[in-house]
């Protein structure tokens, strides 16, 4: 059994079983012909930490990185269809029902070795710049993203109001972390594939209805707090600082009342279901392949 990208439907996970060969122990199988374990999962993961580490050390190995994706195969689990055109029953917390329906997937995610290795402080210091490389870039271009949003969206005002809001405390952030980091200017970062899949995922959302653009910032800052006071992480390690950091937060005061208001039919819940859906598997590939 194996989990891959529906090749039509944004967001939906195909799950695949094949049972052939199974009673043949001699027959050579490949990821597309395989019967995977728990215990296979877990070697997977290994290996693949294992070739980005050598990828992160020395980056001449893998000059291309489309060639070699450090994702690897996740684990998978199956929360609720995400689909869009299943008929979703009426909620009267929209902002409550998309997290709970999709907890599955952060659940998955503080489980990811790069997270279990900060909480308990064995994480490599250069796996962690690579992270935090990563994750500018992400501040970066959704910032840009939110400030062509805060132009565009016009009407209605508490949405656009929602945009300007949302782009005024990202700029902030990312002024913040380039000073941080004593760059004099905006600097160009190659991203990972798991990142270009993510950023690409909200520029596919800019082009439609502007409240779906509002669920698909929602995961981040929703499961990055989950994860901060989830994470038994020490205070002497040295990442307590990013649970402390990424504690406090509430982001329903943002997006609660916004998404009740005009996620208001079973059809709009359900695509907005999708949209959440797919943007946790990005956060948590993210960290999967960090």
């Amino acid at each position: 059994m194996w989990c891959v990208d529906h090749p039509t439907k944004a967001g939906t996970t195909l799950v695949l079983l094949d049972t052939e060969g199974l009673g043949d122990v001699d027959k050579k199988t490949t990821l597309t012909n395989a019967t995977i374990d728990s215990a296979s999962w877990d070697a997977l993961e290994k290996l693949k930490n294992h070739a980005y580490r050598a990828h992160l050390l020395h980056p001449t190995h893998l000059p291309h990185p489309h060639f070699c994706t450090p994702r690897a195969v996740p684990r998978c689990t199956l929360c609720t269809s995400p689909s869009d055109s299943l008929e979703t029953k009426s909620v009267t917390d929209v902002y409550e029902y998309l997290w709970e329906n999709n907890k599955c997937i952060a659940s998955d995610t503080i489980e990811v070795d790069f997270l279990q290795e900060m909480q308990n402080g064995s994480l490599q210091a250069e796996r962690y710049v690579s992270f935090t490389m990563q994750d500018i870039n992400y501040i970066l271009n959704v910032t840009e993203m939110l400030k062509e949003m805060s132009t565009k969206v016009i009407l209605p005002v508490d949405l656009r109001n929602f945009m300007i809001g949302r782009y005024s405390s990202y700029k902030k952030y990312s002024d913040l972390i380039l000073n941080q980091f004593f760059f004099t200017h905006e600097p160009t970062i190659r991203p990972t594939p798991a990142m270009m899949k993510y950023l690409s995922f909200y520029r596919n959302l800019m082009k439609d209805d502007p409240v779906y653009f509002a669920v698909g910032l929602l995961p981040c800052e929703r499961l990055w707090g989950w994860l901060a006071e989830n994470l038994n992480t020490p205070p002497t390690t040295a990442y307590y600082f990013w649970k402390v950091e990424n504690m406090g937060g509430h982001p329903e005061k943002h997006y609660r009342a916004l998404l009740n208001k005009y996620l208001n039919t079973p059809k709009k819940v359900g695509k907005a279901n999708a949209v959440f859906h797919a943007q946790m598997q990005n956060e948590h590939d993210f960290f999967f392949s960090s």
